[in-house]
């Protein structure tokens, strides 16, 4: 990665060639591999047009085309710098699954431009092997361009997902298109049939796909109601009730550790009334009284307590049921 990006600063063309030839310099780990497409893609954000012009001439590499447009997919940056070497690379690349591969982003880009697709689905052609992931790329732009069809095309995609076993790479391009076109109920369908192996992942950067399987599985719980955003007015009533209940089992001890420990000393020691005595002498009491309570006491006041606590929560509980749930929490 440093001495790419460092040939690419000072423009050495010659040391560049010499790596980009040596297509065994990047059979790594495909961690590794895509740790140096980022750093370099990062690079070319920056460029200009005229670098953009000189760093293209390397695209006659496959090493250098896996590096920067097949590893690191970024489609963010389709109108500028990812967008012009996809297609300067469309006049030098021969491979099936590249050729397959750079009509389709570009032709992705077409649509979320609402510009038409210069090509028709049945001319592209589907290599033997294809990755996953272009597979599903593939026929999320059949749902694309032919919307008529879309049912049979979905339903012959699902039948052929059964023999996919990556199905996480399958459907990561697919199932963003189906948000596009709002398809809520064809991805409930993909739901039913592979939830365990869309809530997962297998290699550290699948973890990105995983927020638009969340996005989508939560259109699916909002389509059947199932999902709320924000508390619902039986949420905020029990959270209301169950609230008070919480602060008087958390107090009550408190109150009874206090009373037993006052009870306990003044039992011992009495409380003098001697400013009083004459008063307490003629009801025949003396002027130290000793206090005592029994255990059953202290059980009988504690469930009166929360029996109190409990009927006393149900006013600003049926109050809360009046409102708005989100201006209920802020209330109360």
């Amino acid at each position: 990665t440093y001495l790419i990006s460092s040939y690419i600063d000072r423009k050495k063309t010659k040391y560049l060639n010499t790596i980009f030839s040596q297509s065994k310099l990047f059979e790594v780990d495909r961690k590794e591999f895509a740790k140096i497409s980022t750093s370099i893609s990062k690079k070319l954000k920056s460029f200009s047009n005229e670098n953009l012009e000189w760093i293209s001439k390397y695209l006659k590499y496959e090493s250098f085309r896996n590096l920067m447009l097949y590893s690191y997919v970024d489609v963010d940056t389709l109108n500028a710098y990812y967008g012009y070497l996809l297609k300067k690379s469309l006049s030098l690349i021969t491979k099936k699954d590249e050729i397959l591969f750079t009509k389709l982003m570009l032709g992705f880009y077409d649509f979320i431009r609402n510009k038409p697709i210069s090509f028709n689905i049945n001319s592209l052609e589907i290599p033997e092997n294809c990755h996953p992931i272009l597979l599903g790329r593939y026929h999320s732009m059949k749902l694309i361009l032919e919307p008529k069809n879309s049912n049979i095309n979905f339903n012959q995609f699902l039948a052929l997902s059964k023999n996919i076993d990556s199905k996480i790479e399958l459907f990561q391009e697919y199932i963003p298109i189906l948000i596009i076109l709002k398809e809520v109920e064809k991805i409930e369908q993909i739901f039913n049939s592979f939830y365990n192996e869309l809530i997962d992942y297998e290699h550290w950067d699948h973890i990105h796909i995983e927020r638009y399987n969340l996005i989508a599985l939560s259109l699916v719980y909002l389509k059947n109601d199932e999902l709320h955003v924000g508390l619902n007015k039986r949420k905020v009533f029990f959270m209301v009730v169950f609230e008070t209940l919480f602060i008087s089992l958390v107090a009550a001890p408190i109150g009874i550790f206090l009373s037993y420990s006052f009870i306990s000393y003044f039992g011992i020691h009495g409380i003098d009334l001697s400013s009083v005595g004459e008063g307490l002498e003629e009801l025949g009491i003396g002027t130290r009284i000793f206090t005592k309570l029994s255990f059953d006491n202290y059980i009988n006041i504690t469930i009166l307590t929360l029996i109190v606590t409990f009927f006393s929560s149900l006013i600003p509980a049926r109050r809360a049921l009046k409102l708005n749930p989100a201006e209920a929490v802020r209330a109360l």
